[in-house]
């Protein structure tokens, strides 16, 4: 399954927006979450946060094999190294804690055209505090989705 995340940070609430988007191998949506962490005005922090976000999603999911595609370089370079002592490092323990629960999780970096709709959940999550889709995916997302699977297809 691809695991799509992805952080946007609301600086007039002192915010920070998460999107989850789970596809199968198929381009088809499973899941998608977004929401919202208060006080997280650093992009780092906040796609970290996303990050463990989508690790919870999926494992609450059962589902067994994931691939997290994520926009954000610095933090795919921080959860694939050795040893993390930046400011965001207990997050990345936490996330590197997390992908154990997997049979398989690997993370790969992502250009922001191949994480659209989780960019776009993350950026409506301004005012909205948590929202979780099972087989089927919101309004918000709906063109993006339909543009996707048509290329797959």
């Amino acid at each position: 399954m691809l695991v799509n995340v992805d952080a946007a940070i609301f600086s007039q609430s002192a915010r920070a927006g998460f999107g989850v988007v789970i596809c199968d191998h198929r381009g088809r949506v499973l899941a998608g979450n977004r929401g919202y962490f208060e006080r997280i005005q650093i992009p780092e922090v906040a796609e970290a946060m996303a990050l463990r976000q989508a690790l919870i999603l999926a494992n609450n999911l059962n589902i067994p094999n994931i691939m997290v595609a994520s926009d954000c370089l610095s933090l795919i370079n921080k959860v694939k190294g050795l040893v993390d002592r930046s400011p965001i490092g207990a997050i990345v323990h936490d996330i590197r804690k997390c992908a154990t629960k997997f049979g398989s999780c690997t993370f790969i970096h992502v250009n922001r055209t191949c994480n659209e709709a989780a960019h776009v959940l993350a950026k409506s999550a301004e005012h909205d505090v948590w929202s979780c889709w099972i087989n089927e995916f919101p309004d918000v997302i709906r063109t993006i989705i339909c543009i996707e699977q048509s290329l797959i297809e």
